[in-house]
């Protein structure tokens, strides 16, 4: 069991993990992961496999983690350095608007309802989450507004950065519109 103080959105379940863990230098590890009951932030990822490998406070080979859900519908991919700066991408497919609600101010959504598929990435230090560069690059988006129904015409951008959600210039598209 860790026990362990992190600034961030909060992360709740149970992860079971199976393999190496060898101390030297540079503590190495080489572990199969699965998780159950995963939640950040209230949102639900469900159940959870993957990989972790690579070693900590090893500037030649950064801690790399692989996970994907039960679905599909999420894949991940991280490294952290031994400098502690995370980088990585999550891939969503038919990803819930329900699953954002809990990750930005109440009320933001009002009204929409919808789903989409993309890449998102990030890039910053693990301890200072507020730091993190976040950019979402949504290939689909498919939004509902009381009866009308939108899709997007191209990739819809986002990047949360120094405190600030920019939404690229995009247009969506539907019947009345």
């Amino acid at each position: 069991k860790v026990d362990a103080a992190y600034p961030g959105p909060a992360l709740t379940g149970s992860l079971d993990a199976a393999g190496r863990l060898t101390f030297g230098a540079a503590t190495e590890i080489d572990a199969t992961l699965s998780g159950r009951d995963i939640h950040i932030a209230g949102t639900d990822l469900g159940q959870m496999t993957g990989t972790l490998v690579g070693s900590i406070n090893s500037p030649d080979d950064p801690l790399h983690l692989d996970l994907r859900d039960d679905t599909g519908g999420i894949t991940a991919t991280a490294e952290l350095s031994a400098d502690a700066v995370l980088q990585g991408e999550v891939r969503v497919r038919g990803f819930s608007l329900e699953e954002v609600r809990p990750l930005v101010p109440p009320g933001a959504l009002r009204g929409l309802e919808g789903d989409a598929d993309g890449v998102i990435t990030f890039d910053g230090p693990l301890m200072d989450p507020a730091a993190l560069v976040v950019v979402a690059l949504l290939d689909r988006v498919s939004l509902t507004v009381g009866d009308d129904a939108l899709t997007n015409e191209a990739p819809v951008r986002v990047i949360v950065q120094d405190g600030f959600l920019t939404l690229a210039p995009m247009r969506l598209m539907g019947e009345r519109t």
